[in-house]
């Protein structure tokens, strides 16, 4: 009897052969998948993840432009410029704000009453008008602040005694009074 094509040993090897390359293709296949699975839910976790954050910080951005807004009506009303720039310069503003020394003073009023011993006995008063004098706050040599009046009030209680009065202030229009004179007094 004649054998048949599938019976004879280089056939059968040859079978069993790619029998045996299927099964290993197909595990390594199956396995290359789960592997491609687990790999597809990490990057879905890790997306899902991102997004919560992306979503978390687009929430933080819209409370900050919330708080910010009025500050940039303020900024675009107040200052010229790119909206960047006004900000800044309001931000700049804010911050002399938080340091009162370091602010310009605007006004300063004072009202000086000197009593000192005087020859005269009588009573009585007199009002000087362009006779007044400048009031000064000095540090180390340093004048902190300068005023000045133009007028001046006298009294005398007959008693040996002349009180001497004078409002003091910062001119209109002078630059602050701080630092005018250097610590030198005016002539």
């Amino acid at each position: 009897m004649a054998q048949k094509w599938y019976q004879s040993v280089g056939v059968r090897a040859a079978l069993i052969v790619t029998i045996g390359g299927i099964i290993v293709a197909s595990m390594n296949i199956l396995h290359e998948r789960s592997q491609l699975k687990r790999d597809v839910t990490d990057k879905d976790t890790r997306i899902a993840e991102l997004t919560d954050q992306l979503s978390s910080i687009r929430s933080e951005v819209q409370r900050l432009e919330t708080q910010l807004a009025p500050f940039k009506i303020i900024a675009l009303e107040k200052y010229t410029g790119s909206e960047q720039e006004t900000l800044r310069k309001l931000a700049d503003e804010i911050q002399e704000l938080k340091d009162p020394l370091k602010k310009l003073i605007a006004s300063a009023t004072s009202r000086v009453v000197v009593t000192i011993k005087s020859d005269a006995q009588a009573q009585g008063s007199a009002s000087y008008t362009g006779a007044g004098g400048h009031l000064m706050f000095v540090k180390d040599r340093q004048s902190l602040l300068a005023t000045a009046g133009t007028q001046s009030n006298a009294r005398w209680n007959g008693k040996g005694e002349a009180t001497y009065e004078g409002d003091f202030s910062i001119a209109p229009g002078a630059s602050s009074g701080v630092g005018d004179f250097a610590g030198q007094p005016s002539n």
